[in-house]
C-alpha cells in the first residue's frame, strides 16, 4: 500500500544539547574537530555507512527481482538476506525510495518492491513473451518455500531448465536435457520456439554441448514419443532402443 505523499509526521522534541558549555564557547568548526577526536563524529560515520550499505544492499536485489520478501532471499549470500536488508528496507519505505504492500497472493508477511517495478505492474505483465531459464538463475523461484510453487516448479538444480509463454509454465528439462516435460500437444504452433534452450545447450559461444542425450519425454521412453517430429523439424535427430540423441541441424 505504499506511503502516503500527504501523511503527516511528528517532529520530536528540540534535541538537548550533548555537550552544552561546549557549544556555547566553541564555533562550530572548533566544536566538529573536537567531537572527531572524542570519537563521536567516527562512531555517527560508522552508523550511517552500515545504513548505506544496506541501501547499496537493497537497491542491487531490486535491481534483479524489482520486489522482495523474506523467501525470495532464502538462497542468497548470508549479507543479502532478509534479516540483514529488513531494517535498511523499512527506512527506504518511510523515505518514499520503495513502496511495502500486498502485490502478489500467497506470499506471506511483508512485500517491498521498488517505484520502477510498481509501473511495471500497473501496465500489466506481458502474457506471449517465451522466455527460459535455468532453474539456479536468480530470477528462477525454484526452491522458493512459497504453496503453489514448490508443487509446480523442479528442485532449485543446476542443470535444470524451465520454459515460460507469458505467466504458463509450457516445459521442463532435467539434466542438461536428458528428462524432458512438455505441457503442451505435439502440435502446438510454439513449440520450436519452446525448444530454444536446447539450441542454446548446443550453440552457446561457451562449453556448448556436442549432443543432448533425452532418455524420457513426459515420463516415457524419448524413441516412442510423438514429439519426435517436432524435434526432427529443428535438430538432426538419431534415434534408437536406447534413447533419442540431438545435434545441431
Amino acid at each position: 500500500e505504499g506511503v502516503e505523499p500527504d501523511i503527516q509526521v511528528e517532529l520530536p522534541p528540540e534535541v538537548t544539547p550533548l555537550f552544552p558549555e561546549l557549544e556555547a564557547t566553541l564555533d562550530a568548526n572548533q566544536l566538529d574537530k573536537l567531537l572527531l577526536e572524542m570519537g563521536y563524529v567516527t562512531a555517527l560515520e560508522r552508523a550511517s555507512q552500515a545504513v548505506g550499505r544496506g541501501n547499496l544492499k537493497v537497491f542491487a536485489e531490486l535491481d534483479r527481482y524489482g520486489i522482495l520478501f523474506r523467501e525470495l532471499l532464502e538462497h542468497e549470500s548470508p549479507a543479502f538476506r532478509w534479516s540483514n536488508v529488513f531494517r535498511a528496507l523499512r527506512l527506504m519505505e518511510l523515505s518514499g525510495e520503495i513502496l511495502s504492500g500486498y502485490f502478489f497472493h500467497g506470499i506471506p508477511g511483508p512485500q517491498f518492491i521498488s517505484n520502477q517495478a510498481f509501473q511495471v505492474l500497473q501496465r500489466r505483465l506481458p502474457t506471449q513473451s517465451i522466455f527460459w531459464l535455468n532453474a539456479v538463475d536468480p530470477a528462477s523461484l525454484c526452491g522458493v518455500s512459497l504453496e503453489g510453487l514448490k508443487e509446480k516448479l523442479p528442485s532449485r538444480v543446476a542443470g535444470t531448465h524451465l520454459v515460460f509463454h507469458g505467466e504458463r509454465l509450457v516445459a521442463t528439462s532435467r539434466r542438461h536435457g536428458q528428462e524432458l516435460n512438455i505441457f503442451v500437444p505435439p502440435d502446438d504452433p510454439n513449440l520450436q520456439q519452446y525448444f530454444g534452450f536446447l539450441h542454446h545447450l548446443l550453440n552457446r559461444s561457451f562449453q556448448p554441448l556436442r549432443r543432448i542425450n533425452i532418455a524420457t519425454i513426459n515420463g516415457e521412453e524419448a524413441a516412442g514419443s510423438p514429439y519426435l517430429d517436432a524435434l526432427r523439424t529443428g535438430f538432426h535427430v538419431i534415434a534408437d532402443f536406447k534413447g533419442v540423441v540431438l545435434y545441431k541441424a
